[in-house]
């Protein structure tokens, strides 16, 4: 599903290895409370100080994925010298993270557990240093080998009492790891909250720089934009001194029919439906002034070219495959939100239209929000909602040797009548074509007409 996520994600910038490994591992989340606690998470750093936040970031910075090591103290293994090392490096600067929280009173979101008796098994010197050494004051048979060792000229004396010394480390290793375990759960804990943390505040600098906005969780089964906006075509557009015009839409419960010339946006708009809801389950703030937005148990994208040439399959095929594995989800009860461009493309226009009415059809249900692009005739029923993409503006005042596109109104109607668009024909006219094509086009279009009259 290419809903344009991969732009998102190589806009995110991560303080830690943490916070990457959280993205990588970000799901769709269905449950409101966990929308709600990633959303609040990014909303708090609005009323922080800059500076404050680049505190984090900084402390962030010295922090290093040692999940594993870890997990291998949880399961009570006895941890290497590399491995204490770790625990001691991590434990301080969940410390310091602890005490910048409280300071900017976001504890309570960001909970890390109190972990100072961790370093206080890790630092006998009490140096507070981000290293590790087995220190003499771990065993006092410690100190007097290594007493020995110093002044030992005999090289075979000298092996046994490496030996020795090396022995005396181990058990300490095994003694530290012992008394360490029981805190196996709090480092955990404190692993998890430190990567949410970094993630929330790279949502955070993202929202930003996209210009993103908080949404609203919609308890009614209703989507709602206002200003809704591709962050990545926007992008494009502004570095070829153009603006993006932005959409407010309403989706209902039910299919809902969108229609348009080509180069009309509707294959944006339905891939912007997906990836702004994909976003808000995933705890990011969305690409639009307002929304208000339902939870849905599934979210599905169809638009594109489905060859799979190692099944075998036609485009055709593989996207009828698709949309029957679509069908039987809805059948499941599931909410479900389906965005279709132009289904059916690819084959002949008497068996594209009935296949696009019966799937119109098939999937307005209440638990399924819908939304079908198609250039296909008579596949709206009266239940169904049609939506037009206004088009073409102005035509008189157009300009043939600037950019069409720059006459377009991509804004979303709702019409009560099926009217096909005609900004093909008006694509002609004003690109001068010659008129034996133009006239020809209007006598096949008359013909049609009167046909199904």
């Amino acid at each position: 599903m290419n809903t344009g996520f991969e732009y998102i994600r190589k806009q995110l910038d991560f303080s830690s290895p943490l916070g990457k490994k959280a993205f990588e591992n970000i799901k769709i989340i269905n449950s409101k409370e966990e929308i709600e606690k990633n959303l609040q998470a990014i909303e708090v750093f609005n009323n922080i100080e800059e500076k404050n936040i680049e505190k984090i970031k900084q402390i962030l910075s010295h922090i290093q994925d040692i999940e594993e090591t870890i997990k291998k103290l949880n399961f009570e293994c006895t941890l290497d010298e590399i491995e204490l090392f770790q625990i001691k490096v991590f434990s301080i600067f969940s410390q310091d993270l602890l005490k910048l929280l409280n300071t900017l009173e976001i504890y309570n979101i960001f909970n890390l557990e109190n972990i100072e008796e961790v370093i206080e098994i890790l630092d006998p010197r009490g140096e507070r240093l981000p290293t590790f050494y087995i220190y003499e004051e771990y065993d006092k048979n410690l100190k007097e080998i290594r007493k020995i060792k110093e002044s030992e000229n005999d090289e075979s004396k000298l092996l046994e009492i490496l030996s020795r010394e090396k022995e005396i480390e181990r058990e300490i290793c095994e003694k530290l790891s012992k008394k360490l375990h029981k805190f196996s759960n709090k480092l955990l804990k404190n692993f998890r909250i430190i990567s949410f943390l970094d993630l929330s505040i790279s949502k955070y600098e993202l929202s930003k720089k996209l210009n993103l906005k908080m949404p609203q969780i919609n308890s009614s089964f209703e989507i709602i934009y206002e200003k809704l906006f591709n962050p990545e075509v926007e992008n494009l557009l502004n570095e070829r001194g153009k603006k993006f015009q932005k959409i407010d839409i309403t989706l209902n419960p039910g299919t809902q029919i969108i229609t348009g010339a080509n180069m009309g946006g509707k294959t944006v708009l339905l891939r912007t439906i997906a990836l702004s809801q994909m976003m808000f389950q995933m705890g990011f703030y969305v690409p639009a002034e307002f929304s208000k937005l339902p939870i849905f148990d599934e979210i599905f994208f169809v638009s594109g070219d489905f060859q799979n040439i190692k099944l075998g399959l036609s485009s055709f095929a593989a996207e009828m495959e698709i949309i029957n594995n679509i069908y039987n989800e809805i059948k499941s009860g599931k909410k479900i939100l389906i965005l279709l461009d132009e289904p059916a493309r690819t084959t002949n226009p008497t068996e594209g239209s009935a296949i696009v009415k019966t799937i119109s059809n098939l999937f307005n249900r209440g638990n399924v929000i819908c939304v079908i692009s198609t250039h296909f005739d008579n596949v709206i029923d009266k239940e169904m909602r049609h939506l037009r993409v206004k088009g073409l503006k102005d035509v008189e005042k157009i300009d043939p040797s600037k950019d069409i596109q720059d006459y377009f109104d991509y804004s979303v109607e709702e019409v009560q009548l099926y009217n096909p668009p005609k900004e093909a024909l008006k694509i002609l006219k004003i690109l001068k074509i010659d008129n034996d094509i133009v006239s020809k086009v209007e006598e096949v279009l008359t013909d049609e007409k009167q046909i199904r009259s």
